[in-house]
């Protein structure tokens, strides 16, 4: 009977071994973790120099450790343990969170118009807004406006016909469920590229210089916080954000100025440059890039300390914080927003639609906001189409972004007359009649890194593209 006690022992220790063994080699392998946004270990190539110098052992251990049949059940499950123990021991340590269903770039966000006075516009170049009559106001046309109608400066045709041949990769190329890193007080989207998204980005962009006419176009991706600090295991390959940027750089028309943001940002590490609970950056990380952005395309940066400057009052908690479901580790040191913004006379207004005709007063910095969302304090959030007037030198830009660019939005009406902001995700238009019509003279398409596996935005822009 005892000996029959320690053959069911034997039997029960070997059984789960032998079944995950059966696992690993019937399952297929996992290519790409979309928990972690990154590329898992292959089975290892054997090779003498491997084997001599140990690194086929480390391969074979990682290829085990990555291809861990219903891995990505254990890492929720160890999130959720984990998560728990903090909560009642107060525990402050690493850990990778699933992030929440709705946590992503959706619509955009903003303050809204309640309480603002709908103003009409008799043309729309002028500065001098009027209240807007019960009926809406007329269309613009050439004779009314003085402006270049884009009838003038048509495409030519091969162009066309390459516009309408760009068709964005299928949803399966694009990673959908994004981990959010946590290291102590601070949590961080795990980046992660392909080179499937990678080549689909640049062709948004080489569209766009190719419908832009004699406008100069400029590409910033501002990297995200985890290039700077997650652990170095989540910034290394494909989750490299030092090299990817330049590699997608590469893909993009020479033509076109591409703006280094990242170096811009690593001298600065030390500094409030990035959120600890939000996805964004702070206007003074976007100050630096906006340094680099003006030396490379020949205008003289903004001097901060000419600036005016203070602090929103209260402090936030962010998408970060909420995309995580919570985690109590971020609420012990919650983040706040500092601004700046040239001391200037600017005229801001928000559109109802591209025609411009109807609007809303907007401001710079909204300075005295209670949004829970602070952030939304720069240019007022997200909108399909805005327009800062202010220093009188004759230059116009176009500001094509999501969130990311509204913090830089301030620092640029020091260098443009006209400074028009446009969000694909709220508004489609013709961009390449906009850009005529308009006398755009610099195009500036600003995105934090995670866009480039963002479909829903590029597919947005695209719309705008034809």
């Amino acid at each position: 009977m005892k000996q029959h006690h320690e053959v069911w022992i034997i039997v029960a220790f070997i059984s789960p071994l032998l079944l995950l063994a059966c696992l690993y080699l019937w399952l297929p392998p996992q290519t790409v973790s979309s928990l972690e946004k990154r590329e898992l270990q292959q089975r290892p190539v054997f090779s003498w120099d491997a084997l001599w110098n140990g690194d086929l052992a480390d391969q074979w251990e990682q290829y085990y450790t990555d291809q861990l049949p219903w891995r990505s059940l254990f890492i929720k499950a160890d999130q959720t343990m984990t998560g728990s123990a903090e909560t009642i021991f107060g525990l402050n340590k690493r850990q990778l969170v699933h992030r929440e269903a709705d946590g992503n770039l959706g619509q955009g966000e903003n303050l809204g118009t309640e309480g603002k006075t709908l103003l009409s516009f008799p043309s729309a170049l002028t500065a001098t807004p009027t209240p807007a009559p019960a009926s809406s106001a007329g269309d613009l046309t050439a004779e009314t406006s003085g402006i270049v109608s884009a009838d003038e400066t048509q495409l030519p045709a091969d162009t066309q016909a390459t516009l309408a041949e760009l068709t964005l990769p299928d949803e399966d190329a694009y990673q959908t469920d994004n981990g959010i890193l946590i290291s102590g007080n601070r949590a961080m989207e795990i980046f992660y590229s392909s080179e499937t998204v990678d080549q689909a980005y640049a062709e948004v962009v080489n569209r766009l210089k190719a419908i832009a006419g004699q406008a100069r176009l400029i590409n910033m991706l501002v990297p995200i916080s985890s290039a700077f600090y997650a652990p170095a295991d989540y910034r290394s390959g494909s989750s490299d954000q030092a090299q990817v940027i330049p590699q997608i750089y590469s893909l993009i028309d020479d033509a076109v100025i591409k703006v280094d943001a990242y170096s811009a940002l690593r001298q600065h590490v030390n500094e409030y440059i990035y959120f600890r609970t939000d996805h964004h950056w702070t206007q003074l990380g976007a100050y630096y890039a906006y340094q680099a952005l003006a030396r490379a395309s020949g205008n003289t940066p903004a001097d901060l300390d000419a600036c005016v400057s203070g602090q929103i009052e209260g402090t936030f908690l962010g998408t970060l914080y909420a995309w995580s479901g919570q985690v109590p580790a971020l609420e012990a040191e919650p983040d706040y927003v500092d601004y700046w913004y040239p001391d200037l006379s600017v005229q801001g207004y928000i559109y109802s639609d591209s025609s411009m005709t109807e609007g809303y007063s907007c401001e710079l910095v909204k300075t005295d906001t209670s949004a829970a969302n602070k952030y939304l304090a720069f240019i007022e959030g997200d909108h399909g189409l805005s327009r800062f007037s202010s220093i009188q030198n004759g230059r116009s830009l176009l500001v094509i972004k999501e969130s990311y660019g509204n913090a830089l939005v301030p620092f640029l009406t020091q260098n443009y007359e006209d400074v028009y902001v446009f969000d694909p995700r709220q508004m489609t238009l013709s961009l390449a009649d906009f850009i005529a019509d308009h006398q755009i003279d610099d195009i500036l398409m600003i995105n934090y890194s995670q866009i480039i596996g963002n479909r829903e935005w590029l597919n947005s822009l695209a719309e705008s593209l034809k």
